[in-house]
C-alpha cells in the first residue's frame, strides 16, 4: 500500500532545494568584474571555462543553444546514468516547466501549464535520430516503459520548447523531443546490464556495438523488463463488499521487451526498432470489472528508417525512406449480469493497428557562414488506420473501420546573420492532408548575441495538431464519431534570455504567451446525456515565466535549480484542470571519491492542480537519490537509486473514463543496476 508521510519529506525537501541554490555562485558575484561579461577582455583561462551546449533538433542544424530559435534543454547520457533515470518520462520530468502525469497505464507530457486529461501525447513530437515516433492511429508519443528505445541507448535528449511545425509538421505543437542514440563507436564491444528493485521489478539488456576502420558500424541491442507491481492497491471509489472492499489484488504488472539495431556504411544507414509492452490496469477504467486480473492493454511499435547523408563542403543532402507499424490490443471484462444475479464477465477486445510509409528529402546550403538555407519535402501515406471492438462467444463486432490518410509537406528555413551579433531565423511549412486540407506553419526568431555566450531571443511561432483516427471515427455505445473535427492550432510569443558565465555557470529566463484555438476535447453532447464525442470547443491561453540557474565546474559537480510560474485558462477565464501553477526543481551531483563515485539528489515540487470534478489534487515534493560509480571495478558501472525517498503520498488528477478523480502514485521504491562492458 502507498504510505502517507508528509511533514518530514516536505521539510527535508525544501532544505535540499535550498542547498542546490546555495551551491551555485550568485549572479551578482559572477558579474562583479565588468570585464567578465566581455569575451574580448577575458583571459585564455576564462575563455576555456565558457562552454556552451549545442543542439541539432531546434533548426535541423548543429548550433549553439544561444543561436537556436527556441528555448532548449539538453540532458546527457552521463546525467541519465548518475541521476538514475529509468524512462524518457523520468528524464523529461527533471526539466524546467515540464510535468508528467501517470494514470496506471501511460505517462503523459505537460508543458507550460498545458496537459489535458485524456491527452494522447499527440501535442508533442517525439523523434529518435530524426525519425518520427508518434503513431498514425492516436498520434501518441510513448514516454514510459512503453517507449520504443531503451533509455540506456540514449546519448542525449534535446527538449525544444514551443511550436516546431515550421520544419516538422504535425504534432510539433507544444514542443519537440529529439532523442539521439549512442553510436556503435561509443559502445565498441559488448555490454550486459541487469537490474532489480521494488515491486518485483527486474530488467536485462544485451548490447553490442562495433565501428571498423573500413567504415562499417553496427549496433544491436535487446531488452526485457518485468514488474509485478503493487500486490494490493486501495481505491475508495470501489469500497464495497462486492468489489473486494476497494482493493485491487495483483493487478498492476508491467511487461516490456524491445529490440533496436543500426547498420551504417559510409553515407548510408539503416535503423530499426521494435517494442512490445503489456500493462495490467488496476483502476477499473471505462466501467470494466474492478479487480479483474485480465484487464490489460498491449502496445507494439515497429519502425525502420533508411537514411542517406552526404556532406559536400557548405552543402548537406539528407534523404530517408521509413516505415512504421503500431498496434493496440485490449482485454476489458464487463459485468452484464442483471441486478442481483451473477454471471461470468463478457470480455470486450479493442484490436487496432496503423501502418505508414514515407519519404523525406532535405538540402542545406551555407554561404560564407552568414546565410544558411534549408529546403525540404516530405510525403507520408498511412493506408491502414484500422480500429475494431468486439466480444462475446462467438465474437460479435460492435465497431470495425479502416481509414487512410495521406499528406505532403514542403518547408523552408533561412538563418541569416543580419550583422555580427544579430541572427534572423525564419521558417515556413505547408502541409496538405487529403482529409483536412492545408495547414501553414510559420516561425520567426530574432536572436541578439551581445557576446558569443549570451543571447536575447524574441520568438514567434504557429503550429497545428490534427485530430487522430480515434477521435474522428471510433463509435461505440456512449461515444459518437465526429469526422468533421478540425485540427487545433497554437500561436506563441516568447522572450528568452540565456547567459553562460565563466566557471561553467548558466542562467536563463523565459516569458511566454500561448494561445490555442479549436481545442479538441471530449464533451457530452448534449450535456447530461451520458453520450460523448470529440469537439473543437474553443480557445485556451497560457502565460508564464521560467528561470533556471546551473553550475557545472570541471570537478564533476552539477548544481541546477529552476522555477516555473504558469497560468493556463479557458476563454471564460477559468483555470484549466491538470495544470499546476508552480514547478520548482533542483538537481545536485557531487563526486564522493576519486574512483568515480557520485551522489545524485533530485528534488521536484509540483503545486496543486484542479481535477475533472474541480476538486484539488494537493501539491507535493518528491526527492530521488542515486549513488553511482563507473570506476571502482574496471568496466563495471553500478547504480543504486531510491525514488520518492521519504515515501510521500501524492496524487494526479484522473482522466475521462477513469472512475478515480484522484489517482495515487508510487510510494518509495528502490533499484540496483549493474552494467559490465566486455
Amino acid at each position: 500500500m502507498r504510505a502517507v508521510r508528509r511533514g518530514a519529506a516536505h521539510t527535508l525537501g525544501l532544505a535540499a532545494v535550498a542547498a542546490v541554490l546555495g551551491t551555485a555562485p550568485r549572479a551578482g558575484h559572477a558579474q562583479t568584474s565588468p570585464a567578465s561579461s566581455n569575451l574580448a577582455d577575458m583571459s585564455m583561462e576564462e575563455l576555456m571555462n565558457v562552454r556552451v551546449e549545442r543542439v541539432f533538433g531546434a533548426a535541423k542544424l548543429d548550433q549553439k543553444v544561444t543561436q537556436a530559435p527556441a528555448s532548449v534543454s539538453v540532458v546527457t547520457a552521463a546525467e541519465i546514468r548518475k541521476f538514475g533515470y529509468r524512462t524518457l518520462a523520468d528524464i523529461l520530468r527533471s526539466l524546467r516547466g515540464i510535468y508528467i502525469s501517470y494514470d496506471s497505464v501511460y505517462s503523459y507530457f505537460g508543458s507550460r501549464g498545458f496537459l489535458r486529461p485524456g491527452d494522447y501525447n499527440s501535442r508533442v513530437l517525439l523523434l529518435v535520430d530524426g525519425h518520427r515516433l508518434n503513431d498514425d492511429l492516436f498520434g501518441q508519443a510513448m514516454l514510459g516503459t512503453e517507449e520504443v528505445v531503451d533509455v540506456d541507448l540514449i546519448e542525449r535528449v534535446e527538449l525544444i520548447r514551443g511550436p516546431g511545425s515550421s520544419i516538422y509538421g504535425n504534432n510539433a505543437f507544444l514542443g519537440v523531443i529529439n532523442v539521439v542514440t549512442r553510436s556503435p563507436a561509443a559502445v565498441q564491444g559488448l555490454e550486459v546490464s541487469g537490474e532489480g528493485g521494488s515491486l518485483g521489478s527486474r530488467k536485462g539488456r544485451l548490447t553490442y556495438g562495433e565501428s571498423t576502420s573500413g567504415g562499417l558500424s553496427v549496433l544491436l541491442s535487446g531488452s526485457l523488463s518485468d514488474t509485478d507491481g503493487y500486490r494490493r492497491l486501495y481505491y475508495p471509489e470501489f469500497d464495497t463488499p462486492q468489489t473486494n472492499n476497494g482493493v485491487a489484488d495483483h493487478s498492476d504488472s508491467d511487461h516490456s521487451q524491445s529490440l533496436f539495431g543500426l547498420i551504417k556504411y559510409g553515407a548510408v544507414s539503416l535503423e530499426a526498432g521494435d517494442d512490445l509492452r503489456g500493462k495490467q490496469i488496476p483502476v477499473g477504467m471505462y466501467g470494466t470489472v474492478f479487480d479483474h486480473p485480465h484487464t490489460q492493454n498491449w502496445d507494439s511499435h515497429s519502425f525502420a528508417d533508411l537514411k542517406y547523408s552526404l556532406d559536400m563542403a557548405a552543402t548537406q543532402l539528407r534523404a530517408r525512406l521509413y516505415f512504421d507499424r503500431y498496434s493496440f490490443y485490449t482485454n476489458y471484462p464487463f459485468d452484464v449480469a442483471p441486478p442481483g444475479q451473477s454471471a461470468p464477465p463478457v470480455v470486450i477486445h479493442d484490436s487496432d493497428y496503423s501502418e505508414g510509409v514515407g519519404a523525406q528529402l532535405e538540402l542545406t546550403r551555407t554561404v560564407f557562414d552568414l546565410h544558411t538555407l534549408l529546403v525540404g519535402t516530405e510525403v507520408h501515406d498511412a493506408p491502414h488506420l484500422y480500429q475494431s471492438e468486439y466480444g462475446g462467444t462467438p465474437w460479435v463486432y460492435e465497431f470495425r473501420d479502416d481509414q487512410a490518410v495521406r499528406w505532403i509537406g514542403v518547408y523552408t528555413q533561412d538563418q541569416l546573420s543580419l550583422r555580427k551579433d544579430l541572427l534572423l531565423n525564419a521558417g515556413l511549412r505547408y502541409d496538405h492532408y487529403d482529409n483536412f486540407g492545408a495547414a501553414v506553419s510559420p516561425r520567426v526568431a530574432l536572436i541578439y548575441n551581445p557576446t558569443t555566450d549570451s543571447a536575447l531571443k524574441l520568438l514567434y511561432g504557429q503550429a497545428y495538431q490534427t485530430p487522430n483516427a480515434f477521435q474522428l471515427y471510433f463509435a461505440v455505445a456512449g461515444l459518437n464519431a465526429n469526422p468533421g473535427l478540425k485540427p487545433e492550432t497554437i500561436r506563441t510569443y516568447e522572450l528568452d534570455y540565456e547567459k553562460y558565465l565563466p566557471g561553467n555557470t548558466r542562467f536563463s529566463v523565459s516569458a511566454y504567451h500561448y494561445r490555442i484555438s479549436k481545442l479538441i476535447e471530449e464533451v457530452e453532447t448534449p450535456p447530461g446525456s451520458g453520450i460523448t464525442d470529440y469537439e473543437n470547443i474553443g480557445t485556451v491561453s497560457s502565460n508564464g515565466l521560467e528561470m533556471e540557474l546551473e553550475y557545472k565546474p570541471d570537478n564533476g559537480v552539477l548544481a541546477r535549480a529552476s522555477y516555473a510560474l504558469q497560468q493556463a485558462r479557458d476563454e471564460t477565464g477559468q483555470g484549466l484542470n491538470n495544470s499546476p501553477r508552480h514547478l520548482v526543481k533542483s538537481n545536485l551531483l557531487v563526486p564522493l571519491h576519486t574512483a568515480g563515485l557520485y551522489a545524485g539528489l533530485e528534488a521536484q515540487y509540483t503545486s496543486s492542480m484542479l481535477t475533472l470534478q474541480r476538486r484539488i489534487s494537493p501539491g507535493f515534493l518528491l526527492l530521488n537519490a542515486t549513488l553511482s560509480s563507473s570506476e571502482i571495478v574496471r568496466n563495471l558501472d553500478l547504480a543504486a537509486s531510491v525514488y520518492n525517498l521519504f515515501n510521500r503520498y501524492y496524487t494526479y488528477p484522473g482522466a475521462p473514463g477513469v472512475p478515480e478523480d484522484l489517482l495515487a502514485q508510487d510510494g518509495r521504491t528502490a533499484r540496483l543496476k549493474l552494467t559490465y562492458r566486455f
